[in-house]
């Protein structure tokens, strides 16, 4: 744990800081290219949700009619 209570210990990118490993830099920017496996399900599920909120911003669904209530005679 990081001394000021935060769990990530900080790590400068600068070389001129002490700690500083261009080797390890320089694997931590090549991570940002690797390429990241997609569950096909997953992605089907999140491009058909996708299209639901597209369409409602197009058109919104109307809202429902309430069945008209039974309001009791009094007689």
């Amino acid at each position: 744990m990081h001394p000021d209570g935060g769990g990530a210990v900080s790590r400068s990118s600068d070389p001129g800081e002490p700690g500083f490993d261009p080797a390890e830099f320089a694997e931590f920017l090549e991570a940002d290219e690797a390429p990241i496996p997609v569950d096909p399900a997953f992605k089907e599920r999140l491009r058909q949700r996708l299209w639901t909120m597209v369409r409602e911003q197009i058109e919104p669904e109307r809202p429902r009619p309430h069945p008209p209530r039974r309001v009791p005679r009094s007689d």
